[in-house]
């Protein structure tokens, strides 16, 4: 009978909950539902849309060597994007895009040449962001919109929580570089890293003359053509700048780009560090390495891709649209360039050092989705509802971590939290690293050794079960944690599991609170099998802004930032 008594109990106390938040998210939707909002895309018939393309205000290549660019100038201070919107013309920020032009090369003795897949490193998913450092968006004077910490980070976070599967598998894939596999982002920038051992007749030189040794240490080789008279056979390999040549000669492998081509004629020298002998030129070996990319395609030895890219500012999640107005963009690089690349070993063993590798942006524009209104705005205040990130880390402890407790304070308008680890040497670029979009530990299986992860936050604890994550051979509770991030994020399907354990595990919950509760404690525990040093525990809060757009004449006149 007590039992049957308690249950009653239970199941009333439930019912007036749930009752009692339903009226309070009502009463919180009323408020928002009462204010002017900015029309959304699909809100509008479309008639003349355009995309306009801005330029950067600042020269991002500079151009001395007239025949190819090589100085990495990205860095050279602020970029800006400036755009005015005539009478009646609306702007979609989600719409709209960045594309930048870029190159990538490893310098070897002096020249440039195309990475090769032994150099064992690519660009990073989403790098353009992860070399930006700030971002902001203004509206007239007015900052609407910036992240100013882990650029590279958010961009992820905003694109692996809001994305989905299909965007992932055309768009996202093809056009702005998410591509989780290593290997597939590898292909875009080297040499086709097919390699054959040629014979002296394929290159056109006779077995008794087949090259000369120059130097009077004998530590010189020098190709060329066997004599006037030995012409390269017609249907011989030919050779084009930038092939790689590999050389193998008493057990010492170098590598040569060829820079001198005249006609049939080759003309490569290769040094040695020591004399060789007659005995090991008599063991000579070459291996040609041909490229990709055309002729015309390469410039000393640098390959050229395009990729799109967007910024993790909010308007370009938002599909509300922004009357006519100035827009501008401002983008603050990093001052290094090594957080644009991933590498096959996080501590850099057989890839080039950092001052050998290049990453060249040739050039840079934004494209200004801009449409023609309808008609013009009746006069009065517009509201811009985003959704910004609070992004927050602290240091897990090393070794045996079986309960971390960690506090945050997080925004009071706070709508969903997101949660993860990673390598701490994303935020100092100088040194090789785990690159900030890959939410990873310098040993990757240590972060796939999340064991359990509890929060608590406004009377409420996610997931109420502390509930078991191992993920190895025989077990794949990780699953879980998968679709729990796929629900909460509101996306029926994202990234695929397999996408989600390469970039990293990202857990959020979301959480819709009482219109009165402005709680900003956040106590997370983390269980861990096993971390290494360096390794941090991020949270992410996806919280509520709103911006005040005041419209006179069609026009926006002043916009007011407003805390929710």
């Amino acid at each position: 009978m007590i039992y049957l008594l308690l249950c009653i109990f239970f199941i009333f106390f439930l019912f007036y909950f749930l009752l009692n938040n339903k009226q309070n998210m009502d009463e919180s939707n009323q408020v928002m539902s009462s204010l002017k909002m900015l029309p959304s895309l699909s809100e509008y018939g479309l008639t003349n849309s355009n995309l306009v393309q801005i330029n950067c205000s600042r020269s991002i290549a500079t151009t001395s060597d007239t025949s190819s660019v090589r100085t990495d100038n990205f860095n050279n201070g602020v970029m800006d994007f400036n755009f005015a919107m005539s009478q009646n013309q609306r702007f979609s920020c989600q719409k709209s895009y960045f594309r930048a032009e870029i190159s990538v090369a490893v310098k070897e003795a002096g020249l440039y040449r195309q990475p090769k897949v032994t150099d064992n490193f690519c660009l990073a998913e989403n790098f353009m962001n992860n070399i930006i450092a700030n971002s902001f968006m203004y509206i007239g004077s007015k900052s609407i919109s910036s992240q100013t910490q882990y650029h590279g980070v958010s961009a992820m976070l905003r694109s692996r929580l809001t994305k989905s599967y299909s965007w992932f598998q055309t768009l996202g894939k093809s056009c702005f570089y998410l591509d989780p596999s290593f290997e597939s982002r590898q292909r875009n920038i080297v040499s086709n890293g097919d390699s054959e051992v040629l014979k002296w007749t394929e290159l056109g030189y006779k077995d008794d003359n087949k090259f000369t040794v120059a130097g009077a240490s004998l530590n010189k080789i020098t190709f060329s053509k066997a004599n006037s008279a030995d012409n390269l056979p017609a249907t011989g390999t030919t050779w084009r700048k930038g092939d790689q040549l590999t050389v193998v000669v008493g057990g010492i492998t170098l590598n040569k780009v060829v820079s001198d081509v005249i006609g049939d004629d080759v003309f490569v020298t290769i040094p040695f560090a020591s004399a060789i002998s007659a005995t090991d030129v008599s063991t000579l070996q070459l291996t040609r390495i041909r490229y990709l990319n055309s002729p015309d395609e390469i410039v000393d030895g640098r390959n050229k891709i395009q990729v799109l890219f967007q910024l993790p500012l909010s308007p370009f999640y938002n599909s509300q649209c922004i009357p006519t107005s100035q827009i501008r963009f401002s983008l603050f690089p990093q001052t290094t360039k090594n957080t644009a690349f991933e590498y096959l070993r996080p501590d850099g063993t057989g890839s080039p050092s950092q001052a050998d590798t290049s990453l060249l942006i040739h050039n840079l524009y934004f494209f200004a989705y801009i449409f023609d209104g309808e008609k013009n705005y009746v006069d009065g205040t517009y509201y811009l509802n985003l959704s910004e990130f609070d992004i927050q880390s602290k240091a897990l402890v090393q070794g045996v971590n079986s309960d971390t407790t960690r506090q945050f304070n997080i925004p009071s308008s706070t709508l969903g939290i997101a949660s993860f680890s990673q390598d701490s040497n994303v935020s100092t670029p100088t040194t090789l690293n785990v690159c900030p979009s890959r939410f990873i530990s310098r040993l990757r299986e240590e972060t796939d050794n999340l064991t359990g992860l509890q929060l608590q936050y406004s009377n409420a604890i996610k997931p109420v079960q502390l509930y078991q994550s191992e993920f190895n051979d025989g077990t794949q509770n990780i699953v879980q944690r998968y679709y729990e991030t796929m629900n909460n994020s509101g996306i029926t399907s994202g990234e695929t599991f397999d996408d989600w354990l390469e970039r990293g595990q990202l857990s959020y919950y979301s959480w819709i609170r009482p219109s009165d509760d402005r709680s900003t404690s956040l106590q997370v525990q983390a269980q861990y099998g096993e971390i290494s040093n360096n390794t941090l525990l991020f949270i992410a809060s996806v919280y509520r802004r709103l911006i005040a757009v005041q419209v006179i004449n069609g026009e926006v006149s002043t916009v007011e930032s407003l805390n929710v």
